[in-house]
């Protein structure tokens, strides 16, 4: 009939190892939070006919930092507006004040 539990959850957790393992840089058991596909989207729209899995995951980490420190931003701007919501406006404008952070830094 049905496997039990046990063989069904059996190879759960060597996904998680592998996911973990692909993290490279970002250090550790972070999960991502933008998907590796649509990132392989985006290099293959700026013209690369081939991309690799680990240059997908490593524009993710770096645009999850890009990302971050924006929201970052946003959120001082919202608080300042004595405002609780952060507005596109505010992200708009921490965008205009965040500029990349340099790989090392």
């Amino acid at each position: 009939m049905y496997a039990s539990k046990r063989a069904r959850n059996a190879n759960r957790g060597s996904f998680r190892q592998h996911r973990n393992s692909c993290l490279g840089s970002r250090g550790g058991s972070r999960m991502a939070v933008l998907p590796v596909a649509p990132v392989a989207r985006l290099i293959r729209m700026a013209g690369a006919k081939r991309v690799s899995e680990d240059a997908s995951i490593e524009l993710a980490a770096i645009l999850e930092n890009y990302g971050i420190e924006i929201a970052k931003e946003a959120i001082d701007w919202a608080n300042h507006a004595k405002r609780k919501t952060v507005r596109a406006e505010d992200i708009k404008e921490a965008a205009k004040r965040v500029r990349p952070v340099k790989q090392g830094e």
